[in-house]
């Protein structure tokens, strides 16, 4: 850009130059108009102006790039299930028998969550994160690791994510399916990443995100690691299960009753 400006500069400064010689030599000035407008010989600006100018025009964009990013920003939040002081889970629904902390095999790092059906019947779910300060049109989108058990003679375990609708102030509380992936992880006894994006519905302001478990004869563990939550709300709050909540979180949390902080060996 600035060597653009600068090519501009020289021939207006050129044509200035030529209009004075030609004047110099007629007597007359080659180029009037009714308005007896004669072009300016611009004169070159120095380098140190140049720097100046070019500073400024960095700084500018720079702002506005900064002002354009957080405007859009999502806000995120991570957990791995290694703070073992935490709660596994932020609560739960159906047959979900056991819940905790796995050392044995996790994905990353030292720890993951376990999870146990017993008996099979239905979809059991663990409530793996919350969302609140939600609107409608707002995107929230979820990936994790999960690994189900595969004994080699019946159907293999396997889990997904899913999704359903709460008040902003009780996680216990529901307001309707949200849906979620069509898409199953953790076959084979094998981790593979399960992800969901979630368009917030009308009249809907907080999320709660589950793990659903699948199992089949005595495949009936599943494994989660390393789950990320983003949204597209910067005002939103994020609520993690392996993740000490705030204070004011704690509180609404309490709610559930959980005590989900069993180590598995």
């Amino acid at each position: 850009m600035a060597r653009d400006v600068q090519k501009i500069e020289n021939t207006l400064f050129d044509l200035g130059s030529v209009i004075g010689k030609l004047k110099t030599s007629t007597g007359r000035n080659p180029f009037v108009w009714s308005a007896q407008c004669v072009v300016p010989a611009v004169p070159k600006r120095s380098k140190k102006e140049e720097e100046e100018i070019m500073r400024t025009m960095l700084i500018s964009a720079a702002i506005a790039a900064t002002v354009a990013t957080s405007a859009t920003a999502d806000i995120s939040a991570s957990t791995g299930w290694e703070d073992t002081s935490a709660d596994a889970l932020l609560g739960f629904y159906g047959n979900l028998y056991d819940f905790g902390y796995e050392t044995a095999d996790p994905y990353a790092g030292n720890s993951s969550l376990f999870m146990v059906e017993d008996p099979v019947s239905g979809t059991p779910q663990g409530y793996v994160a919350w969302i609140t300060g939600l609107s409608a049109g707002d995107t929230v989108t979820a990936t994790m690791w999960m690994k189900g058990a595969s004994n080699g003679v019946d159907n293999d375990g396997k889990g997904r994510l899913w999704g359903h609708y709460s008040s902003d102030d009780d996680i216990t509380s529901y307001d309707g399916s949200a849906s979620g992936s069509g898409d199953y992880a953790g076959e084979g006894g094998v981790w593979t990443q399960a992800s969901h994006t979630w368009t917030i519905a009308e009249g809907k302001t907080a999320l709660v995100i589950e793990a659903r478990l699948y199992s089949y004869g005595a495949n009936t563990i599943v494994l989660g690691d390393d789950l990320m939550v983003s949204t597209s709300n910067d005002g939103a709050s994020i609520t993690l299960a392996g993740v000490v909540p705030a204070p004011g979180a704690l509180a609404l949390l309490g709610l559930a009753g959980l005590a989900g902080r069993r180590r598995r060996a």
